[in-house]
């Protein structure tokens, strides 16, 4: 176990041989075994133990629309990665049409106030198809960070940060990175009403047909010493800030924030629009992820 500067490793997992995904039709499809090319921290039946909730969601929809997989690299069949594939959008139970596959990592004992996340990533060529896309792209989420929940009455205070792959133009354009924090409650009818804090856009290009680290940073705080942090290292290439915020992490009117107890630290999750324009292209929205590592009171270069 690491621990002192370097923070606590949490988890880790590459999706190797010994790890099965269990349930693919199910609506909570879920990885068990351990990743022994890891020596610790390796065990996704180990982890439920201090994460009681780590399966996927995909909010409706079955195997013909979406689904998640473990399989070979495409370009290296030694290597094992995680899968996340979606065909065309679906009707769930809100009478909503959904676009999402999501790895759940719910119900964290004891909160975590600092952490750091680091996971490889890799957009499949037709994934470029997006840069043709008639409008602009704000709604395409990779990673949601929760504090608190937003989807129970009961819990009071929510707010979330959501970092997600844009389209800064209704012209052809490269995609970018975005990100943002919103407080949340709930009306007198029982709706969510989101309210932004703070959003940022950045320059920094989304990689295609390249692998490359996506490293998060979060601190809990208010506007004074809250943080979150993103880079990117594209195989080969140097590492790039693409993200470096001091404000909110939590909602803006909590008086005793706890941390963080459930987040999406692998996420595909757009609109019905965005899914229909790639199907009409007969293309699929696609991500690879390997190499997951999560570490608590872990700060970035340390």
């Amino acid at each position: 176990m690491q621990t002192a500067k370097n923070g606590e490793l949490i988890f880790q997992s590459g999706f190797e041989s010994n790890c099965k995904l269990v349930g693919f039709e199910s609506a909570n499809p879920k990885i068990i075994g351990s990743d022994l090319s890891f020596s610790d921290r390796n065990s996704w039946d180990i982890l439920r133990g201090e994460v009681p909730i780590v399966y996927f969601n995909f909010t409706g929809g079955d195997t013909t629309k979406r689904f998640v997989k473990i399989i070979d690299e495409p370009t290296n069949p030694n290597n094992k990665v995680l899968y996340y594939k979606i065909i065309q959008p679906w009707v769930a139970e809100s009478n909503s049409e959904k676009a999402r596959v999501q790895l759940e990592y719910y119900g964290i004992k004891g909160g975590y106030k600092e952490f750091m996340q680091s996971v490889r990533v890799f957009l499949p060529q037709g994934m470029g198809e997006l840069k043709a896309y008639p409008s602009k792209i704000n709604w395409f989420t990779i990673a949601e960070f929760w504090n608190n929940i937003t989807w129970r009455k009961d819990v009071p205070y929510g707010f979330r940060v959501t970092l997600g792959l844009g389209k800064p133009t209704s012209d052809k354009s490269e995609l970018n990175f975005i990100l943002d924090a919103q407080d949340c409650e709930f009306t007198a009818d029982g709706k969510q009403q989101y309210t932004n804090i703070w959003n940022k856009e950045s320059e920094v290009k989304v990689p295609i047909g390249k692998w490359f680290t996506l490293e998060t940073y979060f601190k809990e705080g208010n506007q004074n010493n809250g943080k979150f942090s993103l880079s990117i290292q594209a195989d080969g290439e140097s590492k790039k800030t693409v993200f470096d915020v001091t404000n909110f992490t939590h909602n803006t009117k909590d008086p005793n924030p706890t941390g963080i107890t459930e987040f999406n630290p692998m996420k595909m999750y757009t609109s019905k629009e965005v899914a229909n324009f790639m199907k009409s292209k007969g293309k699929s929205l696609e991500i690879y992820w390997d190499d997951l590592k999560i570490w608590k009171d872990k700060q970035p270069g340390k």
